[in-house]
């Protein structure tokens, strides 16, 4: 059970950064118990229990830690990192039996994590030596019979799933909200169009919430602040505070105070966005046509519809100078009520041509972004969900996240088929009902094959039980053509049909 000491100053948020330091500097105990307050206060949070169990082993409360690990496995039987901590806490009460289970299995879902595969080896050696010296299988060791386990647990990667390589099973265990502990959200294509809400988005964004999933909604997006993007959700029915809103503009603004003096000028170029996240770090944003608009450390370039050739004039003299260059994105382009406009990155073009400099870059696909989001987050297992292969999947493929493609934005079926390895989902889904499902990976299968003359044919028709099948076996024939060197051929009966399957699961 969850213990409830003297409450500490700060929020759940507040204990779990400040345990991570004091664990990283080799203070476990004390990190243990910010932990447990994080985990009186946010007992569905599986990265803050999860994080709690370790400091407990790593502290050498081993029963206390196994049964925080066992209490995970049993709410989430397909989690490998707590089987894992189970069986490490257990070896350490020498309850040896138990242990190897739990080792077995962890070991069994990630064969490739080289720490499962020993752990494994050395208790099932143990259980070995002491089966042959007659020993009882359980119980306190001879000298001799084998080494001790590890001091401490291994910190979990940041994602403990493992994207879309050949250890991902083809069906998840449990739907994706129960198997990620974080949906980090694109927003447009994803949760809204313009200014309505994609449909099922609001209902299944509430009920992966309601069963214990944090989201946050990640946008390059960098002219709204996030009190003006959560206001805008939340008139869709969406439930979440400002802090739930992270922007590339935030992003960039960490980015720029990372490297600047605290209180530093910076030119502000872009929307309201841009300026309210440089205040936020500490940072004195300048506007454009200012007296010292050229006396600046750096430049910070976001989206804006009112930038002008005055703006993009003040920070090519700038960045000139010397200025510290910041983009928060790079998007090309961006989607208007009257059609494609340009983006910031026609934007950030025309300074980087006048300068011959390239900026630092906060937005996906670049990883500074996804970073900002899982550390605001405390998210452990991070799902990324997008809609666009080379934005919000190759930024997932950046930080060694699992990612779902939705398929009620821009990606269509040609673009996923011919998408580079970077640009490969772990999950495909019609629309956000896919995180209360149970996630399919792009495997090959009898569905759809590339053939000898590198064309691509559908087996049978559409299942009406899972319309989007034929196109993830048809996407992960072509990648495994692609990767060969091959180079398929869709044709269009084939493109036609595979389009019909999308419009029927969109429907469905």
């Amino acid at each position: 059970m969850i213990r409830e000491p003297s409450r500490p100053a700060g929020d759940t948020y507040d204990w779990f950064r400040r345990a991570r330091t004091l664990h990283d500097e080799g203070n476990p105990a004390a990190a243990a118990e910010l932990l447990a307050h994080a985990a009186q206060q946010e007992p569905a949070a599986r990265s803050v229990r999860e994080a709690w169990a370790r400091a407990l082993y790593d502290s050498k409360r081993y029963e206390q830690a196994a049964q925080e690990f066992l209490q995970l496995v049993e709410q989430a039987p397909d989690d490998h990192y707590a089987h894992f901590g189970a069986g490490m806490s257990l070896w350490r009460l020498q309850r040896f039996t138990a242990a190897s289970e739990h080792l077995t299995m962890a070991a069994a879902m990630r064969p490739a994590r080289t720490e499962y595969v020993q752990a494994r080896q050395q208790v099932r050696a143990t259980l070995a030596a002491r089966a042959e010296a007659g020993m009882p299988l359980d119980g306190p060791l001879t000298a001799g019979v084998t080494a001790d386990p590890p001091a401490a647990v291994p910190e979990p990667a940041p994602s403990r799933d493992d994207g879309a390589d050949a250890a991902a099973p083809v069906l998840t265990a449990q739907a994706l909200h129960r198997t990620y502990d974080t949906a980090l959200l694109d927003l447009d294509g994803v949760v809204y169009r313009g200014e309505h809400p994609v449909r099922h988005a609001v209902s299944c964004i509430r009920a992966a919430r309601s069963a214990g999933m944090r989201t946050a909604y990640v946008t390059n997006n960098a002219s709204r602040t996030p009190e003006q993007v959560a206001q805008a959700l939340r008139g869709m029915g969406l439930e979440l505070s400002d802090a739930d809103v992270v922007t590339s503009a935030q992003a960039g603004a960490r980015l720029v105070a990372d490297r600047v003096e605290g209180g530093a000028r910076v030119l502000a170029v872009g929307g309201p966005g841009v300026a309210a996240a440089l205040q936020e770090c500490g940072l004195r944003p300048v506007a454009a046509g200012a007296d010292e608009e050229l006396d600046v450390a750096a430049v910070m370039m976001g989206f804006g519809r009112e930038v002008s050739w005055q703006h993009l004039a003040a920070a090519s003299y700038a960045v000139a100078a010397g200025a510290l260059f910041v983009a928060t994105n790079t998007d090309l382009t961006y989607p208007s009520a009257r059609g494609i406009a340009p983006g910031n990155g026609t934007l950030v073009a025309a300074v980087v041509h006048a300068t011959g400099r390239e900026p630092l870059v906060a937005g996906k696909p670049h990883e500074p972004l996804l970073h900002y989001s899982v550390d605001r987050t405390a998210a452990a297992r991070p799902l990324v969900v997008g809609d666009r292969l080379d934005t919000d999947i190759e930024a997932a493929h950046g930080i060694d996240a699992a990612s779902l493609l939705v398929l009620t934005g821009v990606t269509d079926v040609p673009t996923l088929l011919h998408a580079r390895p970077e640009h490969r989902p772990t999950y495909l889904a019609a629309d956000l009902r896919g995180l209360l499902a149970r996630g399919r990976t792009l495997r090959t299968d009898s569905a759809a094959q590339v053939g000898d003359d590198g064309r691509l044919r559908l087996a049978g028709p559409t299942e009406p039980a899972d319309p989007l099948r034929r196109l993830r076996a048809a996407a992960a024939a072509c990648w495994a053509h692609a990767d060969t060197g091959g180079a398929p051929a869709l044709p269009d009966d084939v493109r036609a049909e595979l389009e019909a399957d999308v419009r029927l699961a969109l429907e469905h």
